[in-house]
C-alpha cells in the first residue's frame, strides 16, 4: 500500500494506467469508490495527489465542456420536485449527496437535478469527491 495515498499499489497502478490522459469522470470515480470500498471524498483526495483531474460532473457543475459548467435551460419543473428540493435545501444550498438523494427519490437524472437547482437559485455544495 502506498503510504501517501492509502490505496493498495495495484489500485494506484490501475489509476495511473487508466487515467493516462490525466483525467477521470465523476461517474468512474464513484464506480471505483464503490468497487474498492473507499469513501468518495478519499478517492478525490487520492486523485488530487496523483494529479488526476476529475471531469464530467454528473450534476453538470464542472468539467463538462472545456472544463466549465454546463447548465441547460429547464422548463416545466414538477411541483413535487420543487417541494423536495426546497425541503432539503438549507439557506438556498443543497449538498451534492442530498441532490443525488432527491434525484433518486424523484426518479430524475442527476444532470436534470443540477439544471433544476440552478433554475431555482439553489447552490449545490460539498462535492462528494471534494472538488468544491
Amino acid at each position: 500500500m502506498d503510504k501517501n495515498t492509502a490505496l493498495p499499489f495495484e489500485q494506484i497502478e490501475y489509476l495511473k494506467k487508466n487515467c493516462s490522459s490525466g483525467s477521470i469522470t465523476c461517474l468512474q470515480v464513484h464506480q471505483l469508490s464503490q468497487k474498492w470500498q473507499v469513501r468518495p471524498q478519499k478517492m478525490g483526495s487520492i486523485l488530487d495527489q496523483l494529479q488526476i483531474k476529475i471531469i464530467k460532473c454528473q450534476l453538470g457543475l464542472f468539467g463538462v465542456t472545456d472544463n466549465k459548467k454546463y447548465i441547460r435551460a429547464v422548463d416545466n419543473i414538477p411541483a413535487n420536485l420543487v417541494n423536495q428540493i426546497e425541503n432539503q435545501a438549507h439557506k438556498k444550498r443543497l449538498s451534492c449527496r442530498a441532490t443525488w438523494e432527491v434525484a433518486k427519490e424523484a426518479r430524475v437524472k442527476r444532470r436534470f437535478m443540477g439544471d433544476t437547482c440552478k433554475k431555482l437559485g439553489i447552490r449545490i455544495t460539498d462535492c462528494q469527491l471534494g472538488t468544491f
